[in-house]
């Protein structure tokens, strides 16, 4: 498949030199335009099935022989659309089924630069089983490949997600979590091979049940490590509750030097508090009593959050 580049000097209004004059008949999923108008440039993309109407500069329909074919707005340069997303909302339906709604994201392989995106609700079967561990969910970049060579399209369906327990790691290059050339999108918590039920909405996912990842334990005044949070590999920002007795109680990111932290909760008789908390690459942080005596600390892991190029 060849994708081709067209010139215009303005978006709509059919003069010769606009956007919406050139003919859909000659145009395939992905092209590009590169547009200036009034000092302003502007890049699309070519949205094959787009079917929607028009918005410029957001959207822009051929004048002639537009069947179903738009222009889709994109950022003006790779460099600001690397690591780009439109985060979908995830949605637990089973222990082995993810709805993944509508999204969109650029991905890289080293080579291609590509926005890949989908329209509808789709279905996803984990297929990965395992012992407690997490699940994550990636664009198959080879799936996508076959797509684009062999359909001329860039629109996704379930087929073209994959997912495995290897964790990503960040790639600056990328703009993203990745794991060879597959883009991370999502991580699911899997127990006796299900995976754990949660609720997702904008950057915060919540388990339908906290999972305990520090049993009450009697930890003195100084800072020491607890149990990892519950959290994918991909995030640091956890939503933590504590349970504790008596005294004042301080966390820390692990391996900071910080004497005093962040207050948990001030000295009063068991009590509990969910916070947001911040840890390292290990998803560890550290916390301490404000006296050494025989009360203790207990943690459960009650969500997370994504961070930038998730």
């Amino acid at each position: 498949m060849t994708i081709t580049y067209y010139p215009a000097k303005g978006l709509i209004g059919g003069a010769s030199n606009d956007l919406d004059n050139i003919d859909g008949g000659n145009l395939i999923d992905l092209d590009v335009a590169l547009t200036e108008e009034n000092g302003v440039a502007y890049r699309h993309m070519l949205d094959a099935d787009g079917n929607v109407s028009e918005q410029s500069p957001s959207i822009v329909v051929p004048d002639t022989t537009p069947t179903t074919k738009v222009w889709q707005h994109m950022p003006d340069s790779i460099d600001v659309r690397r690591g780009w997303c439109q985060r979908p909302k995830f949605t637990w339906t089973n222990v082995n089924t993810i709805v993944i709604g509508p999204g969109a994201y650029h991905t890289f392989d080293g080579t291609n630069h590509r926005i890949v995106y989908w329209k509808s609700d789709l279905s996803y079967t984990v297929v990965t089983n395992g012992a407690p561990d997490w699940v994550y969910i990636y664009i198959d970049e080879s799936a996508v490949d076959t797509l684009v060579v062999n359909a001329g399209s860039a629109l996704l369906t379930a087929t073209q997600f994959v997912d495995v327990a290897t964790e990503p790691a960040w790639s600056a290059a990328k703009g993203g979590w990745y794991n060879g050339s597959d883009r991370c999108i999502f991580a699911g918590y899997s127990v006796a091979n299900d995976i754990v039920e949660f609720f997702h909405d904008g950057d915060t996912v919540f388990f339908a049940d906290a999972i305990v990842n520090e049993a009450a334990d009697d930890i003195e005044n100084v800072f020491e490590d607890i149990g990892a949070l519950i959290i994918p590999k991909f995030s640091t920002i956890a939503i933590a509750s504590f349970l504790v007795t008596a005294l004042t109680w301080q966390w820390r990111t692990n391996g900071q030097s910080g004497a005093t932290g962040h207050e948990i909760i001030a000295d009063i008789q068991d009590r509990s508090a969910t916070i947001e908390v911040m840890t390292d690459a290990s998803q560890l942080i550290e916390v301490k009593a404000s006296a050494s005596d025989a009360s203790t600390l207990a943690c459960k892991t009650e969500g997370w959050k994504f961070p930038v190029g998730t």
